[in-house]
This record gives structure tokens, sequence and C-alpha cells, in this order.
């Protein structure tokens, strides 16, 4: 603001407002992105790198019969210390985007199901999705697909069971996601709610921040309903025709 005399009996003040909420959401975006590549990613890659190292020399003082096992749990803690650095690199692209685009989201879940049906075929599927389309994040898919893979590997059922459904209201499109597996853990979801990661709480994975980050940046919400009985996700998004 700044006084303005326009004539010997006019004065006042010519004030001038500039909308910074999208430079406060961006750097709060980047602390978040920060904190993931400095806290969780530390943690996960040194507890994991340990474990591999572990499992390396066990190899090598083992008898011939346990080497098998030994080196698939080498392979197995290899390929998630790869998603792990994937689903980070993800996140850095979520909050990088620029605008928003549309997804149809009938092909995307058909997709999707599809790929996960011929990795777990022990899963069962029960998709309801029309013809909707969002307005989402860039990334917005990898984020769907960190939902359904989590509903079904993470599922210790002895017949996992996940169900998709969406639906237009009146606030936007709704997507439900639905397993029968054991709920996420506690400290999980208290990650996600205290908005870092403390030295005492840490996620198991960069997955959960990955989902969060993009429902946020797509100006979404998300809520998790999850128990001994399984896992309900529901995100709202807005339609692509508005």
């Amino acid at each position: 603001g700044t006084p303005l005399d326009l004539a010997p009996a006019y004065s006042g003040q010519l004030v001038v407002f500039r909308d910074i909420t999208t430079e406060r959401e961006r750097a709060a975006d980047l602390d978040v992105l920060k904190q993931v590549l400095t806290r969780v990613l530390r943690h996960n890659l040194r507890n994991e790198v340990t474990v591999i190292r572990g499992f390396a020399a066990a190899i090598a003082d083992q008898t011939e019969d346990e080497i098998e096992s030994n080196a698939e749990r080498i392979i197995t803690r290899a390929e998630k210390l790869s998603d792990t650095s994937e689903t980070a690199r993800r996140i850095e692209s979520v909050i990088e985007a620029e605008a928003l685009v549309e997804f149809e989201l009938q092909p995307l879940v058909e997709e999707i199901v599809g790929s996960l049906r011929s990795e777990q075929p022990a899963a069962s599927f029960g998709v309801d999705v029309p013809a909707l389309t969002v307005v989402a994040n860039p990334e917005f898919d990898a984020a769907l697909t960190e939902i359904v893979q989590n509903a079904v590997i993470h599922n210790d059922s002895d017949q996992p069971r996940v169900t998709i459904e969406a639906e237009r209201t009146d606030r936007g499109v709704e997507l439900t996601v639905r397993d029968n597996g054991p709920g996420i853990p506690d400290h999980e979801l208290e990650t996600l709610d205290r908005g870092e990661e403390t030295s005492l709480v840490h996620g198991s994975g960069a997955g959960l921040w990955l989902i969060q980050t993009t429902i946020d940046s797509s100006n979404g919400d998300l809520a998790y309903e999850t128990g001994e009985t399984g896992t309900t996700v529901q995100i709202r998004l807005s339609a692509a025709d508005g």
C-alpha cells in the first residue's frame, strides 16, 4: 500500500493484493519432498542395504542347500529398494507438474486390474467404474496403481479380494477401493497425519506419500478407513465436465 494524492481535496491509499497461495503450496510441497528424500529414503535405503549385505554374507558362509533361499531374499529386498527409489522419483514429478490433466477412469482401472490379475492370480477383483473423466495431477495413474497394488500385495487373506467403484456426485467423482486385507498399520497413517517423517515414526515406504501428495496436488480429497476387516480408500476428484 502506498499513499495516493489525486488532488488537494482527495487523498487515499493505493493497495495492491497479490495471491501467493500457489507459491506457499509449492514451498510446502518442496518441504515434504525434502523430508521424503532426506529422511524416508535415507532410513529405508540404509536398512534395506544392511539386509542385503547380511544375506550376501550368509550365502558365502552357509551350505549349498541354503544358497537358493538366501538368493531369493536378496532379490526381493533389491526389488523393494528399487521400487522405493522409483516412488520417490514420482513424488518429485508430482510436485514439479505445472498443470492438471484429464484421466478416463474406466480404461485406467481396467489396465491396472488386468496387469495385477496376471501377477496375482490368487486375487479376485470387482470393478464397477462407469465412463467418467477426472482432472488430476499427471502422476495420478501411478498413485492409483499404488493403491490397488497395496490392496493386493499386502493382503494376507486366504482369498484376497479387491473392489473398485466410482460414481459421479454433485461434488465431483468419488472413487473407492476396498480390500479384505489386514489393514494399514497405525504408525503408517500416523506419519501421514503428522505431515512429516519423524525420527521416531518412519513409514515403511514412500508409497503412501506418493498417494497423498498426488491427491493433494489434484485439489482432491483422500480418506482411509482401516481395520482388521480390511481397508477402504476413498478419493474425490473434480470431474472433467466441471
